[in-house]
């Protein structure tokens, strides 16, 4: 009964998980015709942190089994939630075997399921693996082919509506495009740059140059290099911080050397590192790694003790920068809940290792070993997955950072 079941959804959370097999055996062997009941159940499942791969094959087990009409849609979604990579091209395929008023009905269910509505950010999963600049991209093109933008209905200016299902759908397909807009790095603007040459509708080209080039222009916001620093880099690749914020960027770039050759190096120990028991042993072997890749420009120090007795994890310091720039570190395998890192990213990395006027930059860095069963994390208002937490929290640091500028506390 649908009425229980949003009770449930809404008043009973701490309840999700023990819910989970029950209802996960009951749609393995039944078909639920009432799509309302339907969206409870699978967000049930969600909030429950049902096993990815146990959903996923629920899913594609429906789609295979030709589920009711209007309900492949909402597996579809389902599925490019939990599995993005695989999902898509399904979906794909599924939309390109129908009539063309039968794909635009179906894909306009799917995303506005996939995304949510303007009514309800909630009607959708919320796992998310299609949150990243490949998967946005395909989801986006997908869409502007079933979904044409010059059979958008335009409202504004026109009184008073009650948006209907193709309102909702072309908003959650533009919403593909601001999500991805919104993602810094070299990669969001290769995609919109391709987006320039290849959009389906034409009018849109134009757009996607000035988005390409706003992402550009707003990734490039950098401080001048010095002489010596453009020499410096021009043989070292290198250059020698002479700012907290070119330390911290240095910082931020050795790190992301070594997640690139721990999860796709030649050579990488990372069976060595999913072995490390304690993050004491962690935190020596990122400092160990970053003292080897310093070639001179800083030097890595593990907790050096404040005048308040606290220690950072790990202390980047530069004889030409005045204040260290503080890695916290912490690995989620070993039980942090989101409240838990939110409290320590607030308190301790922001509170009091950059309690310095000349310190603004620091880092959180978490790792993940993979040997957890926890998939998800509450950060704020959402509960979000391992590739979540980075967007999440932005989000609270930007709530921070509002609160330190009204002085809401210290």
């Amino acid at each position: 009964m649908h009425y229980i079941l949003h009770d449930l959804v809404h008043y009973a959370p701490w309840m999700h998980q023990y819910l989970v097999p029950s209802i996960t055996a009951w749609i393995e062997q039944n078909e639920i015709l009432n799509l309302e009941v339907l969206r409870y159940c699978i967000l049930i499942l969600i909030s429950g942190d049902a096993d990815g791969e146990t959903v996923s094959k629920l899913a594609q087990s429906k789609i295979a089994n030709s589920a009711a009409r209007e309900q492949l849609a909402v597996w579809f979604a389902l599925w490019v939630d939990i599995d993005a990579e695989k999902a898509i091209q399904a979906t794909e395929k599924w939309l390109s075997s129908l009539s063309e008023e039968d794909a635009s009905k179906e894909a306009q269910l799917f995303i506005t399921r996939l995304i949510g509505t303007r009514r309800s950010q909630n009607t959708g999963p919320s796992r998310s693996s299609f949150r990243d600049v490949k998967h946005l991209k395909s989801l986006y093109v997908l869409m502007h082919r079933h979904i044409r933008a010059q059979d958008d209905i335009q409202r504004a200016g026109k009184g008073a509506y009650s948006p209907g299902l193709r309102d909702d759908a072309q908003d959650a397909r533009n919403s593909l495009l601001s999500q991805l807009s919104e993602i810094p790095g070299k990669e969001t603007y290769v995609a919109l740059h391709e987006l320039a040459s290849d959009h389906p509708d034409v009018n849109y080209r134009p757009w996607m140059r000035k988005l390409a080039y706003k992402r550009a222009e707003a990734d490039a916001d950098l401080e001048l290099w010095s002489a010596q620093q453009v020499r410096d880099y021009d043989q070292h690749q290198m250059r020698t911080p002479a700012t907290h914020r070119q330390l911290f960027d240095l910082t931020v770039n050795r790190l992301i050397d070594l997640k690139a050759w721990i999860e796709r190096g030649n050579d990488s120990p990372y069976k060595t590192w999913q072995r490390v028991e304690g993050e004491t042993e962690m935190r020596n072997l990122v400092a160990g790694w970053l003292n080897g890749q310093s070639f001179g420009r800083y030097t890595c120090a593990q907790e050096n003790e404040f005048s308040n007795r606290q220690r950072p994890d790990i202390w980047m310091q530069s004889p030409q920068v005045d204040s260290a720039v503080p890695i916290e570190l912490k690995v989620l395998d070993k039980g942090w809940t989101g409240p838990e890192l939110c409290e320590r990213l607030r308190n301790q990395l922001v509170g009091d290792y950059l309690r310095e006027e000349t310190a603004d930059c620091g880092v959180m860095l978490l790792i993940w070993q993979g040997q957890s069963t926890r998939s998800r994390w509450q950060i704020g208002d959402s509960r979000v997955a391992l590739t979540g937490l980075r967007g999440g929290a932005q989000v609270l640091l930007e709530r921070y950072r509002q609160q330190l500028s009204r002085g809401c506390f210290n």
